[in-house]
């Protein structure tokens, strides 16, 4: 048995309307057999160290209860989606960090000339800086305030020493809206100059949080640098939120792909009508087509031009082949607005020919970015195909972005599940007084609930509805 202490984190989405939401964990230990409780309410993370006290043995497994209550009335509905377990206690990754509980221990610089400052809701000055964060639209991020002190000047924040023996990508978010904004740069730091920037942007970029990726060589000691400096006026807030480091480099790769640096691999089909176009911005026909990309709003994505053609035309796009020795899911996001939308369809070619389709979308979406998903079982030498068939006029534009392959089944596991194909393993308890019901789109009662779910705004969620109760 493990005699250590360990530590597990679980996180997940709460839509809380005059109600009573416990989160309960469970656990046994060898003292006397006794069950020991602890309950957390109230907050949106569960941190806690296990066993409760040295040289206890847990015996039991962990056990996460959600328990509900309903309040006086019937305005009162709660909600969950996303549930994920992690490795790792809640407290803030220095690059995994979103400010909401500090700078995770990123440090303010001592050699330049004023600090970043944290923060929630929209800068001080008008006509410059985000309205809100990145992350949830409600919580902090840093930002430079540029409403006093002298053009030119500079402020750095700088991140913990991280040692990496394999290729790294540091990804962030940032806001640079203004006439005054001056630049920001980042930099690798490995000895004690900052050397050369390796990343920058100059002037405003927007009224939006714009995507940012800097590669890290392999077997690299280093300090990221964010430097951002102060431009000729009071309207020059610069901003960053939601620092991440990913392994691999930030070069696109054949499933993580959201078409920035062109097709990453994939390939035009031969054997179809007409071909995929990669683009950014919306479609040159009206009334159809995204308007921008998923990834940032302002970067790529590929897309069929139906303004000609005609009805019935395929278009393919194949993957390279990717060897399977354990399960994996394909996600992407996929865009069907119009009137003469046909349809989309999704193969798993695993020899000559493209067999049946494991996926299929028919007629407009709504416009909006949607969510898909395409389990692939273990030990498949494969080609993923996206094919797309033109309708009967002009209005059919289908588009894809921001394919991925992940490794896991997306159908089972209970603690990465959305909800978006059943409760994932969950189970109703029997020791209650009613039932949690899985729902796509507003709770049936007004004036409670949630309009849609967290994943996407357009699929499912868990809830307790108390109209039904008593």
């Amino acid at each position: 048995m493990e005699t250590s202490r360990w530590m597990t984190s679980l996180l997940w989405t709460i839509a809380a309307h005059l109600a009573h939401l416990t989160v309960t964990l469970s656990w046994a230990c060898v003292d006397g057999d006794r069950l020991t409780t602890t309950t957390s309410t109230g907050a949106d993370t569960v941190d806690r160290l296990l066993p409760p006290a040295p040289g206890r043995v847990l015996i039991t497994p962990l056990e996460i209860v959600f328990e509900a209550s309903r309040g006086s009335g019937y305005y009162g509905d709660i909600s969950l989606d996303d549930i994920s377990i992690v490795d790792n206690s809640c407290r803030p990754d220095p690059f995994d960090c979103d400010f909401e509980l500090g700078l995770c221990g990123w440090r303010q610089a001592y050699d330049d000339n004023f600090d970043w400052s944290r923060r929630s809701g929209s800068t001080p000055s008008t006509s410059t800086g985000p309205s809100a964060d990145h992350t949830t639209g409600g919580g902090y991020y840093i930002y430079i305030e540029t409403s006093s002190g002298s053009s030119g000047s500079v402020a750095r924040v700088i991140s913990p020493l991280v040692t990496t023996t394999s290729a790294k990508c540091v990804q962030f978010w940032y806001h640079m809206y203004g006439r005054d904004v001056n630049r920001l740069r980042v930099y690798i730091k490995t000895g004690s100059s900052l050397g050369n920037p390796v990343w920058t942007r100059t002037g405003t970029q927007g009224n939006q949080w714009r995507f940012g990726q800097v590669d890290i060589p392999a077997g690299t000691s280093f300090n990221i640098v964010f430097e951002a400096r102060r431009g000729s006026g009071p309207f020059g807030d610069i901003s960053l939120d939601d620092i991440s480091i990913v392994d691999n480099s930030c070069s696109p790769g054949t499933f993580n792909c959201d078409f920035e640096l062109g097709l990453c691999g994939w390939r035009q089909a031969h054997d179809d009508n007409f071909d995929w176009s990669r683009h950014s911005g919306s479609t040159p026909s009206d009334d159809t087509g995204p308007s921008a990309d998923h990834t940032t709003g302002s970067g790529y994505y590929i897309y069929i031009e139906t303004s000609s053609g005609s009805s019935g035309s395929v278009a393919r796009v194949i993957s390279p082949l990717v060897t399977t020795t354990s399960a994996k899911c394909v996600q992407f996001w996929y865009h069907m607005y119009g009137r003469d939308v046909n349809r989309l369809k999704v193969y798993i070619k695993t020899g000559s020919s493209l067999g049946n389709p494991v996926w299929t979308r028919t007629g407009t979406q709504g416009n909006q970015w949607r969510f898909g998903q395409v389990d692939i079982p273990a030990g498949t030498s494969f080609n993923i195909v996206f094919e797309a068939s033109r309708g009967s006029g002009n209005y059919g534009d289908i588009s894809l972005d921001d394919i991925s392959i992940v490794d896991r089944v997306v159908t089972h596991d209970p603690f990465n599940c959305d909800f978006e194909l059943g409760l994932c393993g969950w189970r109703q308890a029997h020791d209650d007084n009613f039932d949690w019901s899985r729902h796509s789109g507003s709770t049936p009662s007004d004036d409670t609930g949630p309009s849609a779910d967290h994943t996407t705004g357009s699929k499912y969620y868990s809830q307790s509805q108390w109209s039904k109760a008593g």
